[in-house]
């Protein structure tokens, strides 16, 4: 049976030494082994936080959840107050965002 004390051991002695590729493809056939160890997986079964590609839209940032909730006129005044530091020490960057949002518009 594989000791996991051992697969750390070489592990750390690995990421101690020299870095090779042939140190980097050993290292990660002994993450791997590790991992699936660690979860209790057959090596080729997929993990639940294997992320798959999906046609719907992002999830919403926390900005954008917060700004959803405030009322519109403090969301406006907080931006406008973010927007004059940005103007001062980014003015491309200013300038930027204002296009967008008069394309938008």
């Amino acid at each position: 049976m594989i000791n996991m004390d051992e697969i750390n051991a070489e592990i750390a002695a690995l990421e101690a030494g020299k870095t090779t590729y042939a140190t980097c493809e050993r290292l990660s056939i002994l993450y791997n082994v590790r991992n699936n160890l660690m979860s209790n997986q057959q090596p080729n079964q997929l993990s639940p936080n294997t992320s798959y590609y999906s046609y719907s839209s992002e999830p919403d940032s926390e900005f954008k959840e917060i700004a959803r909730n405030a009322d519109f006129e403090h969301l406006l005044h907080v931006l406008d107050e973010h927007m004059k530091a940005i103007e001062a020490m980014y003015p491309r960057e200013y300038r930027s965002v204002l296009r967008k949002i008069k394309e938008g518009a």
